[in-house]
């Protein structure tokens, strides 16, 4: 939920500006356009990435200039002992942890 929220934070701070500048300039209206739809995805508490929306979508082109942190892929770590490896209860656990809600 930080990174959701540092995510909101940027979006926020960029809406103004890019009100402002799709005005003079008219392709700035589609990043502004997919700016508006991350700031409602966000604020419903989801991530752009389990939205659909990463670094190789149209959409996440448009939004590269903001660098938001929810547009990458999560990598979860975990240090285990080879015994739990085998066991697939265990893994299970651990997936079910990470999975996307």
């Amino acid at each position: 939920t930080e990174l959701i929220l540092a995510d909101l934070q940027s979006v926020e701070k960029a809406v103004p500006r890019l009100t402002k500048e799709s005005r003079l300039q008219k392709e700035k209206v589609a990043v502004l356009a997919a700016v508006e739809e991350a700031q409602k995805i966000l604020e419903s508490g989801q991530t752009l990435f389990a939205a659909g929306i990463t670094a190789g979508t149209e959409k996440g082109k448009l939004l590269h200039e903001l660098h938001l942190l929810t547009v990458k892929p999560f990598l979860y770590v975990f240090n285990v002992d080879e015994d739990e490896l085998v066991d697939e209860d265990f893994k299970n656990e651990q997936r079910a942890l990470v999975a996307p809600a």
